[in-house]
């Protein structure tokens, strides 16, 4: 078990220290290391622990091997599976917040290549009100699931990865008959000004 120090010294930091304690605490439950303690790829087998019994996928049995991926954490997320899977991965789709205005893409250049690689298709989309990107986002998703299920009505097996973080309700919007986008985006933008807990908005 890792332990941070609180310095003893004359004139330490408090502010520094605490700086210290968050970054490690963050540190722990960044996915690539969450990842790495309950996945485990031994030649073509993935294990998977979840606490209790240990999962086996032998994935050379799989046609096609799918990540599906969405919300705010969705690209650290999906290329640090991507990285165990390797090349088995044959598909993905990842949808994660657009960056703000002066930000910088969120993907880097060693991120976008590993992406590349492994056939997994990127989009930006809009959180916390959803817009246009929102829509497109999720029937792109709605796209993926389709030829999924097609796969596997002609017998191909097809093993599917689904990465969720926080926000995929504003990400990916596909708007039921009657009700618009801007019907949706304004039923946000109301749950928000009033203080609605992300339960309460996902019930609405």
């Amino acid at each position: 078990m890792e332990t941070t120090h609180v310095s003893e010294s004359p004139g330490h930091s408090l502010r520094a220290d605490a700086e210290e304690i968050f970054r490690a605490a963050v540190d722990r439950v960044m996915p690539g290391r969450l990842f790495s303690y309950c996945l485990s790829l031994e030649g073509s087998v993935l294990r998977l622990w979840d606490g209790e019994e240990p999962q086996a996928y032998d994935l050379s049995k799989y046609d096609h091997v799918v990540i599906v991926a969405f919300g705010k954490a969705s690209i650290p997320m999906t290329a640090s599976l991507a990285s165990i899977l390797g090349q088995r991965v044959t598909e993905g789709l990842v949808v994660s917040k657009a960056p703000e205005s002066g930000q910088s893409s969120r993907l880097s250049e060693d991120i976008e290549s590993l992406f590349a690689s492994r056939s997994i298709t990127s989009i930006e989309s809009s959180h916390p009100v959803p817009d246009e990107r929102s829509v497109q986002a999720g029937r792109e998703m709605l796209n993926l699931a389709m030829r999924v299920r097609k796969w596997e009505e002609v017998g191909e097996r097809t093993l599917v990865f689904v990465l969720v973080s926080g926000g995929g309700s504003a990400l990916l919007t596909v708007p039921a008959s009657g009700i618009s986008l801007e019907d949706k985006a304004e039923a946000t933008r109301l749950l928000l000004a009033c203080g609605a807990t992300i339960h309460e908005i996902n019930t609405v």
